[in-house]
């Protein structure tokens, strides 16, 4: 099995990608996408280090660079195509009036569209409004495509704890019909969580109410710091 990270770089992807592609995995490669060349350039040296600060995230990454099992670059249609699962994880800010900005998002899914997904297994993990994987998925089928699998799978990790909490906290799979033996696969072959089904709508609902309630946490542990 091989996968492509798209936002590969940041607090949530790196994490992902490096427990991803490390020694008792089942996926034999992984290759990481960033809009920088200058910053896959550092991560793929024998001795990086991690641009942010994560337990056990510096060993995994030289370990995974140095056995060839990661690689960092920017985007390459070639990469993808090889890939039996693609993550997508990018930033989703919100405007000034606090709408989400769901630009970038859409954008892969058109550059994605423009390939063979046949077969494929795309799995969405940034924060969105509920409806977006239906949007996203819309896009995608602008080509038509025999079968592709789709799932909204958020992340739900803390910095700093991130690589622990993968392998520790069910996953929550949110997918289109037909899709959950697919996803099954894939995280089962290099996490042992229990995976938790429903729909796309369900799970972007749920990672919003995670959001909000660690949001309710450290404000009111600000207040009594205060």
């Amino acid at each position: 099995m091989k996968a492509v990270v798209i936002g590969a770089g940041g607090h949530v992807g790196l994490p992902l990608a490096v427990l991803m592609s490390c020694a008792n995995s089942k996926i034999e490669s992984v290759y990481g996408i960033e809009l920088k060349q200058e910053l896959c350039d550092e991560l793929n040296k024998p001795d990086a280090i991690p641009p942010f600060y994560e337990k056990s995230l510096e060993a995994g990454l030289r370990w995974s660079t140095k056995n060839n099992r990661l690689k960092f670059g920017i985007w390459s249609d070639d990469e993808i195509a090889k890939a039996d699962t693609i993550i997508v994880i990018i930033g989703t800010p919100v405007d000034e009036e606090n709408n989400p900005r769901l630009e970038p998002l859409f954008a892969i899914a058109d550059k994605l569209a423009q390939l063979d997904l046949n077969g494929k297994t795309i799995i969405l993990r940034s924060t969105v409004a509920p409806g977006t994987t239906e949007i996203f998925e819309s896009r995608l089928d602008k080509v038509k495509f025999d079968s592709y699998n789709l799932a909204f799978c958020p992340e739900r990790v803390t910095q700093g704890n991130s690589i622990a909490e993968i392998v520790s906290l069910p996953q929550i799979v949110g997918m289109r019909a037909g899709s959950f033996d697919k996803v099954q696969e894939f995280f089962q072959a290099f996490i042992d969580v229990e995976l938790i089904e429903c729909t796309a709508r369900e799970a972007e609902v749920g990672k919003l109410f995670t959001n909000m309630a660690r949001y309710v946490e450290f404000a009111v542990a600000n207040e009594f710091q205060m």
